[in-house]
């Protein structure tokens, strides 16, 4: 699980995908609420595993190597 800001890139994938938490990342009062919200809820109130297992395997090492060869040559 991720502790994200809400803002830009970062917090749309972490929404999109369920990755965890995004929090307003220039309030310390977020940012806390968001990491005792991390220690006191179980994980499945804020991810959705599936889509995270469906994230890491199309983001992978290799999926991005291949991506990058295939264009270069």
């Amino acid at each position: 699980p991720i502790l994200s800001s809400n803002y830009g890139v970062m917090g749309k994938i972490v929404e999109r995908y369920q990755l965890g938490l995004t929090v307003d990342s220039t309030s310390p009062v977020e940012i806390a609420k968001g990491l005792t919200q991390f220690l006191l809820e179980p994980p499945t109130q804020f991810c959705d595993f599936y889509s995270m297992r469906y994230f890491a395997e199309q983001n992978s090492a290799e999926i991005f190597a291949h991506t990058i060869f295939q264009h270069i040559f």
